[in-house]
């Protein structure tokens, strides 16, 4: 009878995990996943790229859901600004605000490049204080939209770092076009502030860089290719 009530308990547990969806994410009316990337681009000159989203309280309480604003990798004199309950300046970085029940929010992300050239990537973390559930969004700003980053997210091109999760090291191949001048990886942690730096001094091989000074925990690599931000992807240290 104990092992039943136990095994039922379990299972009452994980159906309510399963379904403790805090909050439901919408982008021009299709369902987001948390964890998901968006390019945001366009086209000629502008002062302004920015990108909307829908968020519903999918609870049956209001909920104070906070909004972290991360950096993963930025284009130096750039400016980027997030709108959730109200638009916050540049250097707001986290901002909280009240959601009743099944009554939409919009969230918003700002881009203003100021004619500099290359890729900012974004990252927006969402939490509550009472259920602790994350939901993220990615987002790269890509100006001009001439910048062709899909190459480098290619692993014939530039792999993913491995192995994953790391314990002593994160290992990258690469295999440039005769293009690239000049590359280097460069490593954020949550709080976007660069930890590594590793130059790439040649157009092919594989890329060795040593994390054992680096606390466990989540991180975040950009791939700089002729001083443009072109990838940018989570690791994890173990």
């Amino acid at each position: 009878m104990l092992k039943k009530l136990s095994l039922l308990l379990f299972a009452m547990m994980f159906v309510g995990a399963l379904s403790a969806q805090n909050l439901i994410v919408t982008h021009e009316g299709q369902p987001v996943e948390s964890g998901s990337t968006f390019e945001v681009s366009a086209e000629g000159m502008v002062e302004e790229l920015n990108i909307a989203f829908e968020v519903v309280n999918g609870t049956s309480e209001a909920l104070a859901i906070t909004c972290v604003k991360v950096e993963v990798s930025t284009v130096e004199n750039t400016l980027n600004y997030f709108c959730w309950g109200q638009c916050l300046s540049p250097e707001v970085y986290e901002s909280t605000t009240r959601m009743e029940p099944g009554v939409p929010a919009e969230f918003s992300a700002h881009y203003m490049p100021l004619e500099m050239e290359g890729i900012t990537s974004m990252k927006y973390i969402f939490t509550d204080a009472v259920n602790t559930e994350e939901f993220v969004i990615n987002i790269n700003f890509i100006y001009p939209n001439t910048i062709s980053v899909t190459d480098y997210f290619s692993n014939e091109v530039f792999s993913n770092a491995y192995p994953s999760p790391a314990t002593d090291k994160i290992c990258f191949d690469y295999d440039f076009p005769t293009d690239v001048n000049k590359a280097m990886v460069v490593i954020y942690n949550m709080m976007g502030q660069e930890v590594i730096r590793k130059d790439i001094n040649s157009h092919f091989g594989q890329l060795v860089i040593d994390v054992n000074n680096l606390n466990d925990g989540i991180y975040f690599y950009s791939l700089v290719v002729n001083n443009k931000t072109v990838k940018s992807n989570k690791i994890i240290i173990h």
